[in-house]
């Protein structure tokens, strides 16, 4: 088994245009197990809870810089991307996504 050959399934994003730059697309690897484990300790109700907001930020930053461009992706720039529904939505897709592959046979 050669790993350097396996074929990684990933999750593309793409953020919408602004006035200084077109709509970034990013494809999103599967997390490590120490990224993995940061996900499921936090809930749905910690990506909306205010106070749990720069953690949630600052954890999709980090699942979405492991991606197949090698394009560091910062809290700061998701924080003018994204408003919280669309965080919200990244973390339910995310682990929508995750589930699958487990799920899949190989």
């Amino acid at each position: 088994m050669n790993l350097n050959n396996v074929e990684k399934k990933f999750m593309e994003i793409t953020f919408r245009d602004t006035e200084t730059e077109k709509g970034k697309t990013i494809s999103v690897l599967t997390p490590t197990k120490q990224m993995f484990d940061k996900l499921t300790n936090q809930s749905g109700d910690d990506v909306a809870n205010i106070n749990n907001l720069e953690k949630s930020y600052t954890q999709a930053a980090e699942l979405m810089s492991r991606n197949k461009e090698n394009e560091t992706i910062t809290a700061e720039w998701l924080e003018e991307q994204l408003d919280v529904e669309e965080i919200t939505m990244f973390f339910d897709e995310f682990i929508n996504f995750i589930t699958q592959i487990k799920q899949s046979p190989n």
